[in-house]
Order: C-alpha cells, then sequence, then structure tokens
C-alpha cells in the first residue's frame, strides 16, 4: 500500500463472459456483469477499470488489489466497445 503502480508487460488481463473470453475491441451490453483475471497472481497486482465498477472495489468500485476472477460491472450507456490496455 501507498506505493506507485507500475505497468507490467509480464501479466496478462483477459476478461470473460461466462465462460466465453473476450478480446478487445469485441462489444459489450450496458450494465453487463464481466469477469476480469489476471494470468498471474505474483507478487501483487491491482485492476483498475475507467468506466464500469467493482462491486465491492475501492475508489467507488473504481480499482480493486489482489484479488483474482472478480466482477465488473460495465458502465449502463449504449453498446461500447471494449479495451483492454
Amino acid at each position: 500500500m501507498n506505493s506507485f503502480v507500475e505497468e507490467s508487460a509480464e501479466r496478462f488481463v483477459q476478461i470473460f463472459r461466462g465462460t466465453v473470453e473476450l478480446a478487445s475491441g469485441e462489444l459489450f451490453k450496458p450494465g453487463e456483469m464481466l469477469t476480469v483475471r489476471v494470468d498471474n497472481e505474483s507478487p501483487q497486482f491491482v485492476f483498475e477499470i475507467k468506466n464500469g465498477y467493482f462491486p465491492g472495489g475501492g475508489c467507488h468500485g473504481r480499482r480493486i488489489a489482489n484479488k483474482n476472477n472478480v466482477d465488473v460491472m460495465m458502465p449502463m450507456e449504449d453498446e461500447v466497445m471494449l479495451t483492454i490496455d
């Protein structure tokens, strides 16, 4: 805690609709619940979302730390393209 977050190219984030992995550029439905997962949990990690909400997450649902396979509620806007950075 209280440390700067470093970006890493050594881990990969995956987003799932049920059991189907989504690719960057796919569309999601407004208010849809997706699952986010990182391929390597070691040592620590933080998910941060610009639009959407992690139920039970910190910073008003924008971040969640050290929890894998977490739900994320997508924004209640028109259908939007999913981007994975």
